[in-house]
């Protein structure tokens, strides 16, 4: 009995061992189902791009997750992430690829290449839209289930972030200063409607609380060797696309133009300045933009993203130190205090809220 008691606790250590072993960084079913991707971009050319995992309702944040699930780097310059359904669509900008991962366990499923991809969004059942950042540039449409690009649909300069409202999605034209117009597609048809004239350099675009669509203008910057324009937050009815109002943000000439957009909950908007986050209350005729977070912008620290939580209003910053070394999520709550931070990966430039 005793023999049999020894051998049967040597049994049983063993296995408890091999599972350990075998489990270590290997999640569980449905672990990443819900939660927040932090995208980091790495250092360019580097191959050092990652995604961090970050559970809110404990606190508890794991980083560079797709190398710890799939054993392989995710790529050059992680751009964006998506959460579409079931799968998550990372793009990978100088990759030149979108990697398609399933978010019950991030476990890569398949890769969709792109000369220069950088947003993604899930426009109907097994179909998405990838801005293309060419010049002229283009709406590359995806077939979400055999995760291939089946049509192009050309825009404006350098499209950046997309939206979808209603039966249309919007796409900002005009990353650093390269176009001044937002197109308007027909989701049904993969058509465009409309390009409206907006501003210098739209870039970012979110959401409003009445069927709009709030527009960051960025300007001309100055470095681009052209005189350097204002920027200016532009809110455009989503179904008429009529401009209901189109103001300058920011101070022209301070060497910072703001591309960091988050709807927040309420109807509010949030941007980035040199000074830090702004709040933008809608009153009905104009806005009231008051600073909420202040931060000494510089290249060594700098907001390098900004997401908002619908849920709770918490905001998500993103802090880059430089381009070699791990950045900072800061989470702070509504009201502008700090709430927590983390360590991340390196130049964190966004957050996917799920």
């Amino acid at each position: 009995m005793k023999a049999f008691s020894i051998t049967r606790q040597l049994i049983i250590a063993s296995l408890m061992l091999l599972f350990a072993c075998n489990g270590k960084d290997q999640p569980s079913s449905g672990l990443y189902s819900h939660g927040v991707i932090i995208t980091n971009e790495g250092t360019f050319n580097q191959n050092n791009g990652t995604l961090t995992y970050y559970n809110p309702a404990n606190d508890s944040l794991i980083n560079d997750l797709f190398m710890k699930v799939n054993n392989r780097p995710l790529g050059d310059v992680v751009q964006s992430f998506t959460a579409a359904g079931t799968l998550g669509f990372a793009v990978v900008n100088n990759s030149k690829k979108v990697e398609v991962v399933k978010l019950e366990d991030m476990s890569s499923v398949g890769v969709i290449p792109a000369s220069y991809p950088r947003y993604f969004i899930l426009v109907s059942d097994g179909k998405g839209y990838l801005t293309n950042n060419m010049f002229p540039g283009e709406v590359l449409v995806i077939d979400t289930k055999k995760l291939a690009v089946t049509d192009t649909i050309p825009v404006g300069n350098e499209p950046e972030h997309l939206l979808q409202s209603g039966p249309y999605v919007f796409v900002a034209n005009g990353g650093w200063g390269s176009d001044s117009t937002v197109s308007v597609i027909q989701a049904s048809s993969d058509s465009i409607v409309k390009n409206i004239w907006v501003g210098d350099g739209p870039s970012n675009l979110v959401a409003g609380s009445d069927n709009s669509v709030w527009i960051l203008c960025e300007g001309i910057n100055a470095y681009s060797g052209k005189p350097e324009t204002d920027s200016r937050l532009i809110k455009m009815d989503a179904v008429t696309f009529d401009i209901l109002y189109s103001g300058i943000i920011g101070v022209k000439g301070d060497g910072f133009n703001p591309t960091l957009l988050a709807a927040g909950i309420h109807g509010n908007v949030f941007y980035v300045e040199a000074d830090g986050v702004h709040k933008v209350v809608w009153t009905g005729t104009g806005l009231t933009d008051d600073l909420l977070i202040p931060w000494p912008n510089s290249y060594s620290s700098s907001i390098y993203g900004l997401q908002v939580d619908p849920s709770n209003g918490r905001i998500y910053v993103l802090e880059a130190k430089g381009y070699v070394s791990a950045g900072m999520l800061h989470v702070y709550n509504s009201d502008g205090s700090l709430y927590r931070s983390f360590n991340v990966g390196i130049a964190p430039n966004g957050a996917c809220i799920y």
